[in-house]
């Protein structure tokens, strides 16, 4: 076999488990973090007005999440938090495939797309803050990831991947309970 074919071929890691399982914890994550940021956690479509609220805000820190004329930190805080996973699950799957440019823009296209769905169907604000929030967390999960592997080595996906997954557990049956309480 040439040195290039070998170049081609697939590397054992890359059909690994691990890397399968991990896309399958990103497209649940994504699934949950749609339903969080669009549906808002409803339960029943029927619990959304749509197009009945369109509001933009373009002035960072600036009119976001007032409540009685105070700006709720921890609703500007938790955006950032919720796509933290982002990072990290894009560093685990693409890892040194893609570049960290790449993997940075994913993340804003993906928060740019949130932002311009609630726009277009009329279910909440589209807030340049909350892009730049969701934009500063996933890349804080991509350099925490790289940060981790220079740590502790390679070996970090794996255990990444264990606490995605039982986290991932936790949640859905957290969010069964809850769902199943308020029938």
């Amino acid at each position: 076999m040439k040195p290039q074919d070998q170049a081609a071929q697939p590397t054992p890691r890359d059909s690994s488990w691990e890397r399968k399982l991990t896309s399958i914890l990103l497209v649940i994550y994504l699934v949950l973090l749609t339903w969080s940021i669009l549906f808002k956690l409803a339960t029943n479509l029927d619990q959304l007005v749509w197009g009945s609220y369109r509001q933009v805000n373009l002035i960072p820190f600036a009119g976001s999440a007032i409540v009685n004329g105070h700006i709720q930190l921890n609703e500007i805080v938790l955006n950032g938090l919720a796509f933290v996973p982002l990072g990290l699950y894009f560093q685990m799957i693409w890892g040194s495939r893609w570049h960290f440019g790449q993997k940075l823009a994913l993340v804003i296209a993906i928060s740019a797309s949130y932002e311009a769905l609630q726009y277009l169907l009329g279910i909440g604000a589209t807030d340049v803050t909350d892009l730049l929030m969701n934009t500063t967390g996933g890349l804080v999960g991509l350099c925490l990831y790289s940060a981790l592997a220079r740590i502790f080595g390679d070996g970090i996906r794996r255990v990444l991947v264990i606490l995605a997954l039982i986290a991932t557990l936790l949640l859905v049956l957290l969010l069964g309970l809850l769902i199943g309480l308020n029938r």
